[in-house]
């Protein structure tokens, strides 16, 4: 799954992560595709300074903008877990995920390994990552409300995504005490892909492809409810 090529991970020796950052992107790896590069987080530079974590698993992709990110070029990392344990036990320690002699090291603050992840990380560059700006909606497109049939495991992983973003963002717990997640769809077409955004992290997107529905949900209500209402 990795390169052996040591010139490729010299390339990569300035790559630096915010720790905290990475398990908010984890649930959306893929863990059964062929596709096996699909199981590694894809980290690329952003012209404005930063870098994206992107994950996909080809039915929904999560992608998350960490300012104080470092990547001079495109790499896309098998990420193990004990690196994400290593990630989310370190919210308030400012840890970083960095290359140190083609080895994926979680640090401390002070610069103290916490964990080395064994064997070379970077999974073959020939292989393409998709991109996630050919699947986001122009802004245009969007409008508010969730719209079609959502795999209910997907929005699992969302959650999943939200309690650790909230989390790396030091909100422990809400006065309602739940994650708010925001849906936009594509023009009111539920045969398009949904956009989920989290209302206390403006660094996060979601892109959700529909369902196609096991029964067409024509009415709004069932029929033995409504026969209820019309009998009261």
């Amino acid at each position: 799954m990795g390169t052996t090529a040591g010139t490729q991970a010299s390339a990569h020796d300035s790559l630096v992560l915010t720790a905290k950052f990475l398990p908010i992107v984890a649930p959306f790896l893929s863990k059964f595709d062929p596709r096996y590069y699909l199981k590694g987080l894809n980290v690329r530079p952003l012209s404005g300074g930063g870098v994206t974590i992107c994950a996909t698993n080809g039915q929904i992709l999560g992608v998350f903008r960490d300012p104080d990110g470092i990547c001079l070029e495109e790499v896309t990392l098998v990420i193990g877990t004990d690196v994400l344990a290593a990630c989310a036990a370190g919210i308030d320690s400012n840890r970083k995920v960095v290359m140190r002699n083609g080895r994926l090291t979680v640090i401390d603050g002070n610069g103290n390994d916490i964990c080395i992840q064994a064997g070379n990380p970077i999974v073959d560059p020939s292989k393409p990552y998709p991109r996630f700006e050919k699947v986001v909606p122009p802004a245009a497109d969007l409008k508010p409300g969730l719209i079609g049939v959502i795999n209910s495991p997907l929005l699992m992983k969302l959650n999943a995504a939200a309690v650790s973003a909230r989390r790396a963002s030091g909100i422990r717990k809400s006065y309602r005490d739940f994650h708010g997640l925001t849906f936009f769809n594509v023009g009111g077409d539920g045969n398009k892909c949904t956009v989920a955004r989290f209302d206390f992290d403006a660094d996060f997107l979601a892109i959700v492809m529909p369902l196609r529905a096991e029964n067409d949900i024509s009415m709004p209500l069932p029929s033995w409810m409504q026969d209820e209402r019309d009998a009261a």
